[in-house]
């Protein structure tokens, strides 16, 4: 496996170049240690996948932190993760849905799905159905076909549910074959027409 290496910052000769991940750890440090928010970033990817043997998610989640707060986008995501899901530390649901949102607004994907998932069940701040449905509807175009499911769900909620926009969702989510779209479609299906039903797919086959 080839290794990924952080030079911003650092003058290096090619004849200098690591040959194990010992040599790269040392570079990622001494990059990181002099403030290099791409060298503390993939010094923490390492330190978390364990590249000298054993993970070290404290480590890795404080070198994230510095990151994050030098605006690495890709940090900031990986830091929302580990805040979400208590890993290297105490849970910190609030912090972790605005990281996402920082992350979300630079441009990664799975930070705006994360983030949506958070505003649908209202994790870490308000329920937010109408941030998470536009938020849903950016990631499924970016490739999370999960989202068209959570968007067949949500147009089953609240006073303003549409059995017709949900079906719609379910039937993008069984054409990208996400799993457990078939027993939703065989649960709502009975609740509509065949006008509805045929409303639905037309809707599908219209968006892009």
């Amino acid at each position: 496996m080839p290794l990924v290496l952080v030079t911003s910052g650092l003058a290096i000769a090619q004849n200098d170049a690591p040959k194990s991940y010992t040599e790269a750890m040392d570079w990622y440090r001494a990059g990181a240690e002099a403030g290099d928010p791409k060298a503390q970033f993939y010094l923490g990817v390492a330190l978390e996948q364990g590249a000298r043997g054993r993970p070290d998610l404290p480590a890795a989640r404080v070198w994230f932190k510095k990151a994050a707060e030098s605006g690495h986008a890709l940090a900031r995501y990986k830091l929302a993760v580990m805040l979400q899901n208590q890993l290297g530390g105490p849970a910190d649901l609030p912090e972790a849905r605005r990281l996402y949102e920082q992350a979300g607004e630079q441009g990664i994907a799975e930070a705006r799905y994360n983030l949506a998932v958070m505003r649908q069940d209202g994790a870490g701040g308000p329920i937010d159905p109408d941030g998470a449905t536009e938020l849903f509807k950016r990631t499924a175009r970016a490739g999370i076909d999960i989202s068209f499911l959570h968007l067949a769900v949500l147009n089953t909620r609240g006073a303003n549910a549409d059995l017709v926009e949900a079906m719609k969702w379910a039937r993008l989510a069984e054409a990208a074959k996400v799993d457990g779209t078939a027993g939703y479609i065989d649960a709502l299906s009975p609740l509509l027409s065949e006008d509805q039903l045929a409303e639905a797919e037309a809707r599908a086959k219209a968006w892009k």
